[in-house]
């Protein structure tokens, strides 16, 4: 895989396939279904993101019951819709019935919290809410919300050309999460937002990019909410002539080429906004191209349980877990582990 390229030193794209999604800010209205069980759980699917094809969901279950140590969530789709991809849980699909397990940090849910995760799937015929979910065997019983009320879950996605180039004239803004650890299920509680600029009248390949960078920057945001405490505010933006992707400290991001339109290039660049390679004090924890810095030193040995490991670097990048190459990422712990990772970086450079 080739590597991420910036203004200040050539490298080829990143050559992973961009997903795609709706402009939060744009369209008509979507209703995601609420359960409130009568006992033992409830539960909500929020589909945050939705186009042609394809679309990014949130499902949270609120246990009702005695605390729960290792959970399992079922549900049922009504239609074609297919599971391609999942974070905070591990979710397997036979057909149309879906299963998500708890990873090894989330495994505890208190009477009254809630266990969170996301997934990304694809669809063909529909996608309907689904209208029922079960917590370890037991049903989460109640009437799925029709229409905007309380407690109900909405979200926004593209009807018409004319629709989303209307709604378009001003920016979308991704709020921080209004939750903590105890309930979400994260271990940090980040407040990363993000305000992605917009064409007043797009034409349709920047409609299609602005679909493709929000659902890259809905999914990267939520990795680093849940696995740092890190505050910043982003300026995210398609400029087609840009080559790949960069990111700079004052917090802009600009997407160019379509392939960087991915959770990992956006996980990438939000490491610059936020110092990898930007801050003042970068150069000076190198030596050698190694990172002389305690903090990052110590946390790769604890992830990686090699006691002789060393962070590399160089003018405006780390490895390994930098996400310089798409080819790094195997499964959602390497991305967790570059969260550590940037976090670590800046108490080595006296940020956090």
């Amino acid at each position: 895989m080739a590597r991420v390229t910036h203004p200040s030193r050539r490298k080829a794209a990143f050559a992973a396939a961009a997903v795609a999604a709706a402009a939060i800010g744009g369209g008509t209205l979507l209703t995601a279904g609420q359960a409130a069980a009568a006992a033992g759980c409830s539960a909500t699917y929020t589909v945050t993101s939705q186009w042609a094809g394809g679309f990014v969901a949130s499902v949270g279950v609120t246990n009702l019951a005695a605390s729960v140590n290792g959970w399992t969530v079922t549900w049922s789709f009504g239609s074609d819709q297919r599971v391609s991809s999942a974070w905070n849980a591990t979710v397997a699909q036979t057909g149309t019935q879906v299963t998500a397990t708890n990873l090894g940090y989330n495994g505890t849910i208190s009477t009254g919290a809630t266990a969170t995760f996301g997934l990304q799937g694809t669809f063909t015929s529909g996608n309907p809410v689904p209208t029922s979910f079960a917590l370890n065997g037991v049903a989460c019983t109640g009437a799925v919300s029709t229409g905007p009320s309380a407690g109900a879950s909405t979200t926004l996605a593209p009807s018409s050309a004319a629709a989303s180039a209307s709604a378009s004239a001003a920016p979308s803004t991704v709020p921080p999460a209004a939750t903590t650890p105890a309930a979400n299920g994260c271990p940090e509680t980040g407040h990363v937002t993000y305000t992605l600029s917009r064409a007043a009248n797009p034409t349709a390949a920047q409609t299609d990019a602005y679909n493709r960078i929000t659902a890259a920057m809905d999914q990267a945001v939520a990795m680093y909410n849940c696995y740092t405490p890190i505050t910043k505010a982003l300026n995210v933006s398609y400029n087609p002539s840009v080559a790949t992707a960069d990111g700079n400290i004052n917090g802009s991001i600009r997407f160019g080429a379509t392939s960087t339109m991915q959770r990992i290039t956006a996980m990438h660049e939000i490491g610059h906004t936020v110092g990898v390679g930007t801050y003042s004090a970068w150069s000076s924890k190198l030596s050698g191209g190694i990172w002389t810095g305690t903090n990052a030193t110590n946390q790769l040995r604890a992830i990686t349980g090699d006691s002789t490991a060393v962070v590399h670097g160089d003018s405006m990048h780390f490895w390994p877990y930098g996400l310089n190459y798409t080819s790094e990422v195997k499964s959602d712990a390497d991305l967790i582990a570059h969260c550590k990772m940037v976090v670590a970086l800046r108490k080595d450079m006296g940020m956090n």
